[in-house]
């Protein structure tokens, strides 16, 4: 009788698998909160505190967290997110324009409304667990900011001072330790 070495005792791979998250384009308003300017969402209450993995939530009920198996119903949780019909989810756009899109003229164009959020900056946000690709963006699990671009003309009234753009990239790019850059017009920025 022969031995054979077990496959599964050999030596791990030298690069092991590594698997890249999505990369979309969103807007965020800027609010304060214990005195630092954090990330908010445009639509929702959710904050994105520096530091944290944003975790999507449902506002309809339902788990967008892939669930324990035998628990989704027969099916894969990526499956079984694919199939609902709630929009649950973190958001992102594939391209910079239609993220461009929801900044201010544009987003009180879009709604027809008067909204107080105008303070928003655009930029780069890694999404990974379930991914749900659309025809013009993404729906995830899990999201962080990878860089932000501040507008030259962002406006930030606090306490009866207005806070400058300079001041409002430079303490966001310290508190998200991510590249922070400002810009004039959207088509200053790169698509990339």
């Amino acid at each position: 009788m022969e031995l054979r070495p077990d496959p599964l005792d050999s030596a791990p791979l030298s690069d092991p698998l590594v698997i890249e998250p999505f990369v979309g384009w969103r807007v965020w308003d800027v609010g304060v909160h214990q005195d630092e300017f954090v990330l908010e969402s445009l639509f929702y209450t959710d904050r994105w505190m520096p530091g944290e993995t944003m975790i999507a939530s449902c506002h309809y009920g339902c788990s967008f967290s892939p669930a324990p198996a035998g628990e989704t119903h027969g099916k894969s949780s990526r499956t079984y997110a694919t199939l609902s019909p709630l929009p649950c989810g973190i958001y992102a756009a594939k391209s910079l324009d239609l993220a461009a899109s929801y900044l201010p003229p544009a987003l009180r164009k879009i709604y027809g409304v008067q909204l107080t959020r105008t303070r928003c900056v655009i930029g780069k946000v890694a999404l990974w667990g379930v991914v749900i690709e659309h025809e013009k963006g993404y729906r995830a699990q899990y999201a962080k900011p990878l860089s932000l671009h501040v507008p030259v003309s962002f406006g930030f009234p606090v306490a009866s001072d207005h806070t400058d753009a300079e001041l409002v990239a430079r303490r966001l790019a310290h508190a998200y330790e991510i590249p922070v850059k400002m810009f004039r017009r959207v088509g200053d920025l790169e698509d990339a």
